[in-house]
């Protein structure tokens, strides 16, 4: 997601925003102007700030739930963007439309809904930066990409200096199979922001996708050595690793996600072993990683917990531990609660443990819910996807 701002100064969307108080005001302008340059991490406690001296700054509480999902911290991001609804009735147009659009985008029932309030915001308000880079965004993810690269051409016609604007925007281009207009897009935002480590991790990864696997690694260690606390580049370079069989490497980059003191890491390294150990062979270790992937994605459970216990039902299922599978496939639909696409792993994982198991009737009704579940999914992409 991003910062509501175009340009190097501080637009009308920035300064558009519902609260009483000039010192919330204050800290929530400091954070948002690092996390147009996405840097996450030091934009967080300004953002808390405001909001613990305006806890109704609806536009504050929203940004924490996007930058907590760019961290990968899906109970944070549903808890601040549920506060932020809270306050929606007093909210301006074009504050409401953002709020929303970001609050329904983050369940696959209400997803339609946070197109729609997007295309709201833009239509009424065309200079609304955010909510454009916004719609581009979901349109990728649909499969719509002539659609977001129109929307975001238009914020970089216009001086967007947000790295995420021109990441979706060359992942457009590259899943059209227009490579050289992606890496084009990427090497045109870094001519001019050099110094930016977001802009290098998006170039490794369409690197990476067109198969240039060098010039990827090259992106990744520059991004690295422009920002060593940030792991998403040690991340990218281990599936490098990965795709190469250079497994010490690999297994160096996983030990160093295990030692942050972020939950998310941690649950990233231990899912990427858990692969490598299946792939090796080694079921049992598999299953003892995975579960501890569960367990550092957080108590109240999300599409990352549910993820690792899909992964655990899967092996079971392989091993003939129907029982067992059913067990995970159902505490993995507890978590993900309607948020993501594991409800339907979840939900077809349900059908055939019991199917398995004799549970003919269950095992039905499981079917017929994941029936639903697929027919909700907006877009024919998430459909064929899915099925």
């Amino acid at each position: 997601m991003v910062s509501s701002t175009t340009g190097s100064g501080v637009d009308r969307d920035l300064k558009d925003v519902s609260t009483a108080s000039i010192e919330a005001y204050r800290y929530y302008a400091e954070g948002i102007n690092l996390h147009e340059r996405q840097r996450e991490q030091e934009a967080l406690p300004l953002l808390e700030k405001a909001v613990e001296i305006d806890p109704a700054f609806a536009m504050a509480l929203s940004k924490l739930s996007v930058i907590h999902d760019n961290l990968g911290h899906p109970a944070k991001r549903d808890e601040y963007g549920e506060r932020a609804m809270e306050h929606v009735d007093r909210l301006t147009a074009r504050e409401r439309y953002y709020v929303e659009g970001n609050y329904y985008r983050n369940n696959d029932a209400t997803y339609a809904k946070s197109i729609d309030a997007y295309k709201r915001a833009v239509e009424l308000y065309p200079d609304h930066a955010s909510a454009r880079h916004n719609l581009a965004l979901m349109y990728v993810e649909v499969e719509r990409y002539e659609d977001a690269i129109r929307e975001d051409e238009q914020l970089r016609q216009r001086g967007m200096i947000f790295p995420a604007t021109f990441g979706v925007l060359a992942d457009a281009y590259v899943s059209l199979g227009q490579f050289e207009k992606g890496q084009q897009v990427l090497t045109e935002y870094l001519s001019k922001n050099a110094d930016n480590a977001a802009g290098y991790v998006f170039l490794g990864s369409v690197f990476g996708r067109s198969g240039k696997w060098d010039d990827a690694m090259a992106a990744y260690v520059k991004a690295s050595a422009l920002d060593p606390a940030n792991l998403r580049p040690q991340n990218g370079r281990r599936g490098l690793h990965v795709l190469r069989e250079q497994w010490a490497e690999a297994a160096a980059i996983d030990r160093r996600l295990l030692d942050s003191s972020d939950s998310f890491w941690r649950f990233i390294a231990n899912m990427n072993m858990g692969f490598e150990h299946l792939y090796r062979g080694r079921a049992a270790t598999a299953l003892k990683l995975f579960d501890t992937a569960a367990r550092e994605s957080g108590a109240r459970g999300s599409n990352q917990s549910a993820l690792a216990r899909t992964s655990m039902a899967r092996i079971l299922l392989d091993k003939g531990q129907a029982a067992e599978a059913l067990t995970y496939s159902r505490r993995a639909l507890a978590d993900v609660n309607g948020r993501g696409q594991q409800t339907q792993v979840s939900l077809m994982l349900i059908a055939v443990a019991d199917q398995k198991l004799g549970h003919d009737g269950e095992a039905a009704k499981a079917a017929a819910e994941l029936s639903r579940s697929l027919d909700q999914l907006p877009g024919d992409a998430l459909k064929r996807l899915n099925h």
